[in-house]
């Protein structure tokens, strides 16, 4: 009689780590333009990748998703990277601040910072 097998399954999570950020850490830019950051993170499981800009009391306020001028697109690559990109269109002045990166997933979290700068003057 053959004695029965018994299978340990081990399943290792990482914590996010963000691989890629914008090529520009800080942008400055006249008013009209467009504008993305782009936002890759590793992890097991696969984080999540949200966006967020500072408030004027220093909190984080998520991105405002609902304005037809902004848009958020994520990419899967492979099965532990998601690449995240935040593109403002015909950027304000009131678009300025600081915008925040953040991956999660269920064993930690990483963010990653980039500063938007508008001035009033428009493109000819």
């Amino acid at each position: 009689m053959v004695p029965p097998t018994i299978t340990v399954l081990f399943y290792i999570s990482v914590p996010p780590d963000i691989l890629v950020e914008s090529d520009r850490k800080d942008v400055e830019t006249v008013e009209g333009m467009n504008v993305s950051f782009v936002c890759a993170a590793s992890g097991r499981p696969r984080p999540n990748i949200s966006w967020y800009r500072d408030s004027v009391n220093n909190s984080l306020l998520p991105v405002n998703l609902s304005s037809v001028r902004v848009t958020v697109s994520q990419t899967e690559e492979g099965e532990r990277v998601l690449v995240g990109e935040l593109t403002l269109r015909n950027v304000l002045p009131s678009d300025s601040g600081v915008y925040h990166c953040i991956a999660e997933n269920i064993v930690d979290s990483d963010m990653r910072n980039a500063t938007l700068a508008v001035n009033g003057e428009e493109l000819n």
